[in-house]
């Protein structure tokens, strides 16, 4: 599947370029996936989507060719005129900037716990920002403002060996299971109950739409051959490590109930550690990816006469890109869309519903449907390629209503199962039984300011039962949230450390009793 000799040649830089930018979060998704639809099917469709990428960004480049608009924006005002070029910046901008909030989530929800292990003592909230204001201003800011891309290719090589090792790591663990405790009995290999789900998380984990023209214009000899192949072994790449840390990572844990987030079901080790420090580098490495076409979207929004001017004299293989934009103008947007993330990320810790509702909908737009009409407002009649752009347009259709729904069903059993909000009944009446105040339970960091609380109550009063069955329900209902929402990472990692944290004060000088939690494998 993936062609070795051609990491000889000149473009493999930018096509590990490309993979980084393609892996981000969804990768710690995927054992989640393979479980939900099993191996087989989970597989199949996996390898479809790649295939679907990999062809939408194979009409994306033709079609800047045959209409001579090597830009995304331009493009679609050419086909489709001012509105499609408003849909698209909008649609792109969107996204992006939802994939760089995600990341800092990811960042502020996994970093607080690595400063815990170097003797940084900070609290849940107070490490959180810090992590995420410090990594934004000093590390991912000035890397976001390399005008050259190619300037990323180390780090990019890094991140793609960052996320080998999670499959190596992945293989491992699957080992220690098969050897220590069997092959389970409980192994899905097709389950068609998770398709819904599953899909739109498969098919945005491989998408690459909005960063293809940046790598287009950084080859060395631009054409669609050379694209194609770069899109090729990247996608491969990427789908091979998805593949990887699916099915391992299934197989690891398939007894146990483990959500969105593999990383937190590793067993506790120096080199578990190792790989979550290595994630977070390879997510500040990423950031920089998503803000290049963020940026030139926003450039051509807000300044469109302009790029389309420039793209008139440039006879239309430039307007709106990076090289175009002055340097005053570069540096202010780039700082705009850095700050806005990470203003965003803080304040709204809970954006799980909007961000999964914005990839659904607006990276479906953009990184399939988009492609395929453009592609068949501009290639020939008589192109033998029209109908692959139809039935990638009708399948772009269908993603983006199952992603939609899927995102819409799990903020209903959000809603009904728990009111976003509320404290439940027995944390109330601690709080008045104890003058404990507590912050409102919510699947975020508030649910561990909760937790802290009640812990060291709880050690205060010598293991007082009232507090510790306020403890007991208050992880278990926040381990329900993140059964109802399995793909948001703040959720699990609040669980998980919940989980640990109550065996560690309940087997405290103060008591030896351990709580057992209501849900199958979480202890």
């Amino acid at each position: 599947m993936i062609n070795l000799d051609y990491f000889l040649s000149g473009n493999a830089k930018h096509t590990m370029m490309l993979a980084n930018s393609i892996i981000g979060a969804s990768i710690l998704s995927m054992p989640f996936c393979f479980k939900q639809c099993g191996i087989i099917l989970g597989s199949i469709i996996l390898y479809l989507n790649s295939i679907m990428t990999k062809l939408c960004c194979h009409q994306l480049v033709k079609s800047s060719l045959i209409s001579r608009r090597r830009n995304y924006e331009i493009l679609a005002y050419d086909v489709m005129g001012p509105f499609g070029k408003l849909w698209i910046e909008v649609c792109i901008i969107g996204y992006n900037m939802g994939c760089c909030i995600a990341y800092l989530v990811v960042l502020g929800d996994l970093g607080p716990e690595i400063l815990n292990k170097i003797g940084l003592n900070y609290s849940l909230q107070s490490a959180r920002i810090l992590l995420m204001a410090g990594s934004s201003m000093f590390i991912i800011l000035p890397l976001s403002l390399l005008r050259d891309i190619e300037t990323l290719n180390v780090m990019s090589t890094v991140s793609v060996a960052m996320y080998m090792l999670l499959v190596l790591k992945s293989f491992f663990e699957a080992g220690v299971q098969g050897l220590t405790e069997g092959i389970s009995s409980n192994i899905e290999v097709w389950r068609m109950g998770g398709v819904l789900q599953c899909v739109p998380i498969f098919s945005m984990a491989l998408s690459c739409q909005t960063q293809v023209f940046e790598v287009y214009d950084s080859l060395p000899e631009p054409s669609l051959k050379a694209m194609d192949r770069v899109v090729s072994t990247a996608i491969d790449l990427c789908t091979f490590i998805y593949m990887g840390v699916g099915i391992a990572g299934y197989l690891a844990f398939a007894d146990t109930h483990f959500t969105g987030n593999i990383l937190i079901s590793f067993a506790p080790s120096f080199v578990t550690d190792l790989m979550k420090a290595g994630f977070l580098l390879s997510i500040i490495l990423s950031f920089p990816l998503c803000v290049l076409p963020c940026r030139t979207s926003f450039h051509s929004l807000v300044y469109g006469k302009e790029s389309l001017q420039t793209s008139d004299l440039s006879n239309g293989m430039s307007g709106g890109t990076t090289g175009s934009l002055s340097d005053f103008r570069f540096k202010i947007l780039t700082f705009i869309i850095v700050t806005a993330t990470l203003i965003i990320g803080i304040c709204i810790p809970n954006v799980e519903f909007v961000l999964g509702l914005v990839g659904a909908t607006l990276g479906t737009a953009v990184c399939c449907v988009a492609p395929a009409w453009i592609y068949l407002q501009v290639a020939p009649s008589t192109s033998g390629e029209r109908w692959i752009a139809k039935v990638l347009f009708v399948c772009g259709l269908i993603i983006l209503v199952l992603g939609t729904a899927a995102n819409i069903y799990a903020e209903e059993e959000y809603s009904e199962s728990h009111a976003e909000g509320t404290i439940p009944p027995s944390l109330k009446e601690i709080e008045a039984k104890f003058d404990l105040p507590l912050p409102q339970s919510s699947p975020s960091v508030v649910m561990m300011d909760n937790f802290n609380r009640l812990g060291e109550k709880n050690e205060e009063l010598g293991s007082n039962n009232d507090v510790t069955a306020g403890i007991e329900e208050l992880v278990t209902h926040n381990i329900s949230l993140a059964v109802v929402r399995p793909a948001v990472p703040a959720v699990q990692i609040q669980v998980n450390r919940s989980i640990k944290s109550i065996e560690r004060t309940t087997t405290s000088s103060h008591s030896t009793r351990v709580i057992p939690v209501n849900v199958k494998g979480n202890r």
